[in-house]
């Protein structure tokens, strides 16, 4: 039996922007980072029970790489806003 897991990844700032909401708010000003038409941008990994194989294509068309739209992880987020971190260690007797 032969099983592979593949992933891909796409660029983040490849779509066109939908809102959400019903225009209530204002959107923010640095707008999205959505460039309204498609990155080619890609890895995908095929992971075998042996070996990992990998294709990308690292052209971004259409932007710039700006830190502004980058997406900053959940635990960095919470840490600059002064929000306590707790980690739970689980321990069996």
């Amino acid at each position: 039996m032969n099983k592979t897991i593949t992933t891909k990844y796409y660029c983040h700032r490849s779509g066109v922007f939908k809102s959400k909401g019903k225009g209530e708010c204002a959107l923010k000003i640095t707008g999205s980072c959505k460039i309204d038409q498609c990155c080619p941008f890609f890895i995908r990994t095929v992971a075998g029970l042996i070996n990992i194989d990998g294709t990308y294509c690292k052209t971004h068309f259409g932007h710039q790489n700006e830190i502004r739209y980058l997406p900053i992880p959940t635990i960095v987020q919470e840490t600059i806003a002064g929000i306590p971190i707790f980690i739970f260690e689980i321990c069996s007797y």
